[in-house]
Parts: structure tokens; sequence; C-alpha cells
């Protein structure tokens, strides 16, 4: 940390000099960029200093600094490069203004035309200009190239120090508030300008030191301070450029308020006060009166009147005078009294104006005579009539000191500038009308010469311009101004408020932020230093912390470290070397690594040293010897190192005994698995035994590695084993196998007992045939593994080893797994035999199936079912089908294989059918049934059984024929029943009657509703008679209708007007004849109706709907009998009721009869009476009382005047 600091070095004077001058550039920069370009002018009327100045002043000074604290080539580049940007622009500034060039550029950079005294803000001054190209001569010259040479070196002094001179002077000037530094062009230095620059030649004064580079960490860091400054100074300068904004933005439209709203007042106070005077002047009153007083001018009534109207008119202190003037110009009447008062001209002017335009007009501001005070006159000629010429004039004097003045001058806020200005154009200058508040004496006093580029807002109001600007006012401050026209008046309305005093809150502001942002850009600036310092310490505790670990890592390493010299010198030994070599740690470090190696291995460690020291690292593995002179296998990890100046090689080294073992039992698995995997394969490919066991053989030897391989196999027949394949890898190997199954005692005894047998010590074990002709390879080891053939034991499987103890644990483990597969293969030839046996079976078996399959009568289908995914059926495809199954279904065979039932038959609806099949193809349990399939219209009888797999058979025979004549048998059965029930049934009613026949005709064609209508041929007319029961449950019609015509009818008028039944077995499909029925009608699906014939003509209409099957002739043939049989029922019953009804009529007559004779006796009896008391006979002796022992005999006469043909007498009233 401290040699950084050394490196990076204090700053010297020149160098400080160079910081602050790029400083004061930068801060300048700010500014613009901030839109606070007045906070660094050192004054607020001074000027600015120009972006592209304060640009080519930081590269300037940076370049400076850079040169004299890191020179090199890269610094060398850059600075010639500024140094001719620099001489470059600055040539250009100073020529700018003779030649009348333009700088796209810098109005770019400043953004805003503004002028302050006809200086432009924002580009740079000539004399600033020939300032930079002497700057940058003196900076070009400070280049290494040029250092040699004293003379180019004095005159780079006297370059910057005339450069720092010239800045001396400007600020003189700025200080002596002297103008002459502008020149001719008009473009001053700027004296922040002036600062950066007497800085900048002081630090350019210098030589060059020569100091250190800057190392990378310091530039990094630098750097990073350099970039967070940055960023803090731009957001700060984009915070601040924003809120000046917004003031600026109040303090505009708060002119610009007040602007239109003081022109708007003043225009309606001229407006009131010409309806003043033209009220008055016109009024017939003012008129009549000054008229009287004129033509009698000693009328003191006539006086004191017009008195009363001009007093009305004056209304207090309103106006200063108001006068009524006759032709001559003598005043009538004044207020106050003008009779000693001589007339000036300037009055007398006026009011002959008046008289002889005849017009009102408004005199503007003047004086009567020299210091008198400022008025306004309103003139207005008094008429009799309008067209009449003024044989008067009315003269108001208006005072603006009164109002006028005040108004103007007031301020909606407060302020210490601002105020508002009363001008008109005067000839070639621009007339102020009003006091001013920072000048007195002004009002119709104050005279400034139009110019066209004048920076005057008042003389940019009066050129006619109107808007808000930015210029000098007459005290020649920079303000704000808002310019109105005062309408219908020569006046022009100027609101300003100079810019300091909008500025003074922002510069307050911006010296706030300016100091946050240096605050925090300090603090961005310092935070990567101290972050380094703190990067630094830690970096050295780390180290520290790193020795103290690699100390412990080789104290606590598993392996042995060792450090040596480029010579092999054991320099440095952990603990764990002196364990694994058994030496202490002075020995070690007393010997050489060469005196470590094995004997064997010494050839290679000249080659190995070399190779560390040249390439850097190696690894290898070899051979060490322990003190006690055993070799152990080591790897070894070797790493070239230069410590404290000196080559080192360190090595770690780990013993791997243990590794080398078990990498030794690694390939002995890797061999075994990859004679299992090949076994695996084998057992797959081959087809034969024979093949089998010659590969397992070769296997054994090729990739087992073993030494001879044989298998020996016993038929049931037999009685020993024989050798059917072997394989042997030796030296001399014999042309055939010298040893014998029978004479093997591991073969003879695995086949015994069916276990595994190993030897991996031939040498010891008992002397036999075999074991000789084994040691005789070689071999010293020999396992023996069973081989089953559906779990007997049938043969043996042998391999052998050069090696003792060649079978282990793990081995063996692996070799009974080999036996197992192989046991697998012969058990899959064995069954692969029986399959092929079975197969020829099955295909004999086929084709007799095939024969029954294709010649039987009956339909046969093979079926798959198609379950979802809880396992139900749900549908069935079919797999097979025999000829007789398209003449049964009329379906084709070739349509049907590989499709679903739904497919084939999409009008299948008996979910039950496949319910059935699924639990036959489920359960094995066969079913038998007798099933109507619709959409094929045919009865079948079928037989199910199931074949396995999801699979069933079907054999089925069409009994369409049978079952339709059954069905037309139990119909007339049914039908005769039901005419036989409804004949035998007694009603009270017809209706009932009919009731009752209708609810038997759905039951006999199976519909669920229908209906009889009565017809009537004559009205061509349908009456409803009834309905099913059913129907009214359903119908939901609001107010059903009972009788309909014939031609409102629609399809269901067809068996009238056609006089023929009709059925539709698809009510719901479009039909031309279909007029629809009203909501709420029961739903129709299937339709049938018939007319109601009683000789030649149609007496009713009856109707069944909704049947589940389709309508057919035999439904249509049952409906027409039953209801001819009932009609004509109806008949009798009709007859039977108007023969009932003649019986009681007469009856009634009968009745009726029997009582008129009784009357007729009664009243014989009466007379009788009447002429018995009279004392005459009676006239009616069938009457008396004893009339029948009166009656005469048989044969005898009536008496006179009892006859049946005598009328009766007339009984008087």
């Amino acid at each position: 940390m401290k040699e950084g600091a050394e490196r990076m070095g204090l700053p010297s004077w020149n160098e400080i000099c160079l910081l602050l001058a790029g400083g004061l550039a930068a801060l300048a920069l700010w500014s613009w960029l901030a839109g606070v370009t007045q906070v660094f002018t050192l004054a607020h009327r001074h000027v600015p200093t120009a972006p592209s100045t304060a640009l080519l002043l930081l590269l300037t000074a940076s370049a400076g600094f850079l040169l004299q604290r890191r020179p090199g080539p890269v610094t060398n580049r850059v600075t010639a490069a500024i140094s001719f940007l620099v001489g470059g622009f600055g040539l250009f500034a100073a020529l700018r203004p003779i030649f009348g060039w333009d700088s796209p550029l810098e109005i770019w950079l400043a953004g805003q035309p503004l002028n302050l005294g006809g200086i432009p803000v924002g580009q740079m001054a000539p004399v600033t200009g020939w300032v930079m190209v002497m700057l940058a001569a003196a900076l070009v010259l400070r280049l290494p190239r040029f250092r040699p040479l004293p003379r180019l070196w004095r005159i780079s002094q006297a370059l910057a120090g005339l450069a720092a001179l010239a800045a001396v002077v400007v600020l003189l000037c700025y200080y002596a508030n002297l103008d002459w530094i502008r020149g001719r062009f008009g473009i001053p230095m700027a004296a922040w300008t002036a600062l950066s620059i007497l800085l900048l030649g002081l630090g350019l004064l210098a030589r060059p030191a020569t100091v250190q580079r800057w190392t990378e960490p310091a530039r990094g860091y630098f750097l990073t301070s350099l970039l967070l400054a940055l960023a803090v100074a731009l957001l700060g300068a984009l915070y601040l450029r924003n809120e000046q904004e917004e003031i600026r933005a109040e303090a505009r439209e708060l002119i610009k308020t007040v602007g239109d709203l003081k022109a708007d007042q003043i225009a309606q106070w001229r407006r009131e006060r010409f309806w003043d005077a033209k009220f008055f002047a016109r009024a017939e009153f003012v008129a009549r009166d000054a008229r009287a007083l004129i033509n009698n001018p000693g009328e003191p009534a006539v006086k004191a009147r017009l008195l009363e109207w001009l007093k009305l008119l004056k209304a207090e202190d309103r106006y200063s005078l108001v006068a009524v003037f006759d032709r001559n110009l003598a005043p009538i009447a004044a207020i106050p009294d003008l009779a000693n008062e001589p007339l000036s001209s300037q009055r007398r002017e006026l009011l002959t104006a008046a008289l002889n335009t005849n017009q009102f007009f408004m005199a503007d501001f003047h004086r009567a005579r020299p210091g008198d005070r400022i008025h306004l006159d309103l003139l207005c000629p008094l008429r009799e009539k309008a067209d009449d010429p003024a044989f008067a004039v009315l003269m108001i004097q208006i005072d603006p000191q009164e109002y006028l003045y005040p108004f103007i001058q007031t301020w909606p806020t407060p302020s210490l500038t601002a105020e508002t200005l009363l001008v008109r154009r005067d000839g070639d200058d621009v007339l102020f009308l009003n006091e001013l508040r920072h000048r007195t004496n002004t009002a119709l006093q104050l005279r400034i010469p139009l110019d066209p580029t004048s920076q005057l807002p008042a003389a940019m109001a009066a050129l006619g311009k109107s808007g808000e600007f930015k210029g000098l006012d007459y005290r020649g401050e920079p303000v704000l101004a808002a310019l109105r026209p005062v309408p219908d008046s020569p006046w022009r309305l100027v609101a300003k408020i100079d810019l300091a005093e909008i500025h003074a809150p922002l510069r307050q502001q911006a010296w706030l932020v300016l100091i946050l942002t240096l605050g925090l850009a300090g603090l961005a600036g310092l935070a990567p230093r101290l972050a380094w310092q703190q990067q630094e310490l830690a970096a050295e505790r780390q180290r520290r912390l790193l020795a103290e670990r690699v100390q412990h890592l080789m104290q606590g390493a598993n392996d042995a470290i060792l450090v040596m010299d480029e010579a092999g010198q054991i320099i440095e030994v952990n603990d764990r070397a002196t364990e694994m070599y058994g030496r202490t740690h002075e020995e070690l470090c007393r010997l050489s690594i060469r005196d470590l190696r094995a004997s064997e291995t010494l050839k290679d460690f000249d080659r190995q040293f070399s190779e560390v020291l040249a390439k850097g690292a190696i690894f290898f593995e070899t051979l060490h010897r322990r003190r006690d002179g055993t070799d152990f296998a080591v790897e070894v990890s070797s790493r070239a190192l230069t410590l404290a100046g000196e080559r080192q090689v360190l090595s770690i080294i780990r013993d791997i005994t243990q590794r080398k073992a078990h990498e030794a039992e690694i390939v002995r698995l890797n061999r075994l698995y990859a004679t299992l995997s090949q076994v695996n394969q084998t057992v797959v490919h081959c087809a034969t035994r024979e093949e089998l066991f010659q590969s397992i053989c070769d296997i054994a030897i090729q990739f087992g590695k073993f030494r001879a391989a044989w298998i020996a196999w016993q038929e049931p027949e037999e009685t020993a084993a024989k050798i059917l394949a072997w394989r042997a890898d030796l030296p001399d190997p014999p042309a055939a196998l010298p040893v014998h199954a029978e004479n093997c005692g591991l073969t003879a005894a695995i086949l015994s007992s069916g276990r595994h047998l190993v030897n991996n010590h031939l040498a010891s074990a008992e002397p036999s045939a075999c074991q000789e002709a084994m040691r005789q390879w070689g071999i010293h080891s020999c396992a023996a593994f069973p081989l089953r053939l559906r779990g007997q034991v049938r043969g043996v499987l042998s391999l052998c080893a050069t090696e003792p103890n060649f079978f282990n644990a793990e081995e063996v483990r692996l070799l009974e797994e080999v036996a197992l597969d192989i046991s697998y293969a012969l058990d899959r030839f064995a069954a692969e035999e029986e399959r092929r046996r079975a197969e020829a079976a099955v295909r004999e078996s086929e084709e007799r199936f095939r024969m029954l399959f294709e010649n039987d009568l009956g339909g046969i289908a093979i079926h798959e079912i198609v379950a979802d995914a809880q396992g139900r059926a749900v549908d069935y495809r079919f797999l097979a089908a025999n000829p007789s199954f398209e003449k049964q279904t009329g379906l084709r065979v070739a349509d049907i294989l590989g499709r679903r039932v739904t497919e084939v038959i999409p009008g299948i609806t008996d979910t039950n059918l496949i319910e059935i099949y699924g639990q036959v193809a489920r359960t094995g349990q066969p079913a038998t049934l007798d099933i109507y399939f619709a959409p094929l219209k045919r009865h079948f009888e079928i037989n199910a059984f199931s074949m396995g797999s999801g699979r069933f058979a079907t054999v089925f025979t069409d009994i369409t024929e049978r079952m339709e004549a059954e069905e037309a048998r139990q119909r007339n059965a049914a039908r005769f029943q039901s005419l036989a029930k409804i004949l035998q049934y007694r009603p009270s009613t017809t209706q009932e009657f009919l009731d009752l026949a209708l609810e038997e005709a759905i039951k006999l064609t199976r519909s669920k509703i229908g209906y009889i209508y009565f017809y009537h041929e004559d009205r061509k007319q349908f009456v409803l008679n009834t309905w099913s029961k059913d129907v009214m449950k359903e119908c939901a019609i609001a107010n059903p209708e009972t009788c309909y015509e014939l031609d409102k009818t629609g399809l269901w008028g067809e068996a009238v007007r056609q006089r023929q039944p009709l059925i539709i077995n698809d009510f719901q499909a479009e039909h031309p004849l279909k007029k629809g029925y009203p909501e709420g009608h029961v739903r129709l699906r299937k339709y049938l109706t018939i007319p109601i014939f009683n000789g030649d003509q149609i007496v009713a209409v009856a109707a069944v709907a909704n049947k589940e099957r389709d309508y057919d002739a035999v439904d249509l043939e049952q409906l027409q009998l039953l209801m001819s049989g009932v009609w004509q029922a109806v008949e009798r019953w009709k007859a039977v009721d108007a023969l009932r009804a003649r019986l009681e009529e007469l009856q009634r007559w009968h009745e009726a009869t029997l009582d008129r004779e009784q009357r007729i006796l009664e009243l014989k009896r009466q007379v009788n009476e009447l002429l018995a008391k009279a004392g005459q006979p009676i006239r009616y002796p069938s009457a008396a009382p004893d009339w029948p022992a009166r009656l005469p005999r048989e044969n005898a006469a009536p008496p006179a005047g009892d006859a049946g043909s005598s009328p009766p007498p007339t009984l008087a009233p």
C-alpha cells in the first residue's frame, strides 16, 4: 500500500494549477448541462463561459496533467491530437467574425440563441480563440520530442506566460468594469474563462517532471473514481436542469399572465372612458342644455342644469377636468371653472380638430404647457342630431397619476425588479409613457432610438413584436419580458422581470446542488481509493493466512510433500514423508530425490527431472524404496517454482499400492463382466445347443482369459457324460482334449451333487488321470459349474487357469451367473422345440377350423373388445368373419375388418350387448342371446364365447323371418284382444269409448302418444276428439286449439288431403309439407297417421307417435284394422244412442198423453157435479162415481152424448 502511494506521488504546484483549471472548465461545462450558466460568471451581468471553450480548456488541462504524470507514447499521441484540436478550433473562433462564418457546433452545444447586449451567449470570443491557439502551441512544445531543444522549450513557456498575462488583463478589466475588452467584434472573454486560462497558463510554465508510471491497480482505481464522479455530476446536472426548467416555466407563465392581464385591463379602462364620453355627448338633455346655454349665455338656470350634468360625469375625482366649449372655443361650462384660465395652443388645436372632424377621439399623453402634469383628453362633439355639425365640444381631461400610472406600476406578486411599462412609437424612437420603477422623471422624457436588432424589450414592442422575449432593459440588465399591444390604441405594454431575480433561487439551488455534487463526487472518488487500500490490507492478511494454511497443509497432508532445489537435493519434507519412507526429517534432507527411487526406475529419473524444469509441471507413476529396502508404487505430481528468486521443485508423492491392487481387481472383474456380457449376447443369438456350447468355450478363452474351457453333457438315456465342446489357449495346444468326462472327478461330482466345485491348488489334490493331464498343461486352478435343463443337472462347464488361487468368491459368483445364462438358453431351446411342435399342431387345428369357418351355414365372426381407461367394454372391433357373415348381415367382410362396430353400424344403441360381450371376453363364460339390430333391421340368435386376450367369437343365425312371423302373430293376437276388450267395454259415452280405443291403439303399435280428430268434409274442418293421457303431461302450449281448418294444417293433414295413411320415421328431418308446431308442443320423432272412412267419406283421423322402432306396414295394418272395428262400434253406439233417444222421446210423449186424459176426466166430473147441483142429469156417465156399474153391456151402444167424438163442453171463463 505504501509502495502504491509512493508510485502515485504527491502533485506539484503546476499540477495543482492544471487540476484547478480543469475543474473550473468542468464546472462551466456542468453549468451548461444543468442549465445554470449564470452561476459561474463571477457576476450576474457577465457573459458565461461558452461550452466549446469549457470543453477545450478541460481537454487542454487533462492533456497537460497526463503529460506531467504519465508520460508515454499513448499520452504523447493523445496530447498531440488534443493540441491540434484546440489550436484549430481557437483559430476558427478568432477568424470567424472577420469572415462572417457560422458555428453550428457551438450553436448546438449552447442550445439557446440568446444575445446579451449584442453579445452572442455560448460562442467562443475571438480573443479567447487567440489565447487557445497560444495554449495549444505551448502544449505541443512540451512533448518529449521537443524537450531537448531549449529554444522551443522557452517559446512554450513564453506562450503559456502570454496566455496567463492576457487572462490577467481580462480579469482586471472586469474588476474595473471596463468594456474596451469587447473590441469591435462585441464578444468578450468570460471572466470564468479568464480565470481558467490564468491557471492553465501557470500550470504549463513548469517543465514536466519525470515521475514513475502508475501501477495498473492505481490506474484502475483512478478510472473508477473518475467514472463515479462523472456519473454523480451528470445526475446532479440533470436534476438541476429539470428544476431550473420548472422555475423558468413558472416565471414565463407569470410574466405571460401579467402581460395579458395588464393589456386587457388597460384596454377595458380605455373603453370605459369612451363609453362615459359618448354617453354624455350623445345624451339629448346635455345637447339641449348646452344649446340653450349658448343661445342664452346669461340664463343661470340653464347653466346650473348643465353643470349638474358635468358634475355627474366628473364623479368626484374620476376626471380632472370636464368642460363644454362652443364653436368659438369659449368655455360655456366647466368643472373646475376655466373663466380665468387662458386657452393653451395645444388645447385650441384639439378643440378645433374635434369641431372640424365631428369625431370622438382621445388625445394621447401630453402636457398642456411645459412643467404641467401629464394628462389625456377625450374630445366629444355635441350635436343636436346625428348628421348635424357639432355646435360644441365636450372635453374630458384624464389625469393618469390618479389611476392609470398606479395600476401600471403594480405587480401581482412581491418582486424586487418586476415592472410594467407603457410605450409607443414616436417617429424613430420608442417613447416611455409612464414613470419607471428603477429610474425617475422618465414619462414622456425617456426616448431610445429604434433598432431592428435591439434587445431592448420596449423597442421590440414598439416595432410590433408580441410574445415573451429575453433581452436587456433600459438599464442594460438581462430581463424576461412579455410584449403585448393594447387593443384600439397606439400603446404597447411591456411586463418584465430581471433574469437575476428569476435566477436568484436557481443560483442558490445550483450552489447547493453543486456542493452536494462535489461532495458526492469526492466521496465517489475517495471510495475506490479506500477500497484499494482495504484490498491491499486484505491481500496482505490473505498472504499471511495463506502461508499459515500452506504450513498446516504440508504437515497435515496425507501425501508426502518434498521441496527440492534444481539439482534434486531435498530441502524440506512434511511429516507424512517421514512415515512413508521410514526416515527422519534430517535424514531425508541429507538425501537427493534420486536416492528414494527404486533401482529399476533410475534410468528414467534424469529425463523426468529435466522435464519438470523445462515444462514447469509433470505427472507420472514410478517405484520408490523405503529404508527397509521394500519398493512401493507411487504417483508423483511435480511442479517447478521460483521462490525468493531461486528455482525449486515441489513434488507431491502418493502411495498407490492399494490402488494398484484395486486396479488389478477391477481388470479381473471387467474381464469377467465382459465374459458375462458376451455370454448373454451369445445366448440370444445362438440357435442350437452345439453352437451355443462352442461359442461359450470360445468366449471363455477370448474374453475370460482362461487357459482351457470345455462343456460335458449327459443325455437322459446315457449313463455317462460326453464332452461336446472345448477350447484351449496353451503354448502347445493339443489336437484333441486329453480329458474325458468319464474319468474327470469334478464332472461326476457335479452331476451327482448339482453344486459348483472349485480347486485353486491342483498340485495338492489327489492324483487322477484328469488332474495329471491338466498339470501337464500347467494348469493350477480349476472350477466347474452345473448346467441345468428344466431344473435337472445335465451338463458341466469347466474352466481352467494357470495361476493358483485364481478363482475368488466374486469371480465364482459371476461364473455362476454365466452357468445360469447357459441353463436359461438350454431351457429356451427346449421351449422353442416344444413351441415348434405346438405350432404345427395349431396349424393343423387352424386348417380344420378354417374349413369349418368358411363352410359353416351360420355366420361366424371374431372380435376384439375395446375398453376405456377404467377397463369397461365400450366397443368391439371386427377381426375376422366367414362368407356366411355377409349373407346373414348384408355387410361386406372386406369393409368391416379392423373397424369398430359403432363405425360399421353407426345406429347401434344397445350398450347392454357390448357389456355382455365384454363379460364373455373377460370371464370366459359363454352367452346365448336373441337380439334385434335396428340399423340392419334383422333379428339374430347369437352364441358368444371367449377366445382369450380380450377376444371373443360369435356364431349367429338370422331369425328375422321367424321373429317377424311370431311378432305378426302376437300383434294379431294383441289386436284381437284389444278389439275384444273395446267391444266388450260398456262405456257411458262415445267419448269414453274412443279414449279406450286410442289407448289400446297406442299399446298395440308400441307407441308413446296418439290422438283422434273428427273430420267434417263439408266444412273441411278438424275437431279434436281425444288426446292420449301422456300427451297432456308433456304439452306446454299456452292455449291449445281444438278446431283446425284443413288448409291451415301441415304434415299431419296430409292423410286427409291424400286420403291415404302416412308414415314418417324421422319427423325432425326437413320436409316440404311441414309447417312446424307451436312452442311447447310435444316433440315428435316417429309418426303414423291414417284416415278413417265411413263409406266414401273421411269421418276421423287417428295418429300414433314416438315408437322406439320405425313404423312399418304391420303397424299401419294393425292400426287400420283396429280403427275400422272401433269406428263400426262407434257407429253402432251412435245408432244405439239415437234409438235410446227416440224411445225416451216416445216415453215422454206417452206420459204427456196420459196426463191429458186424466185432466179431461176431471173436467167431466166437474161438469157432472155442476149439472147435479143444477138438478139436471149428468152429461158424462163415464165420469160418474158409479160409472162402472152403469157400463152398458157388451156391444151396447154408448149413451147419447158420451161418444168419443163429441166435443167437450166449453167452460166459460
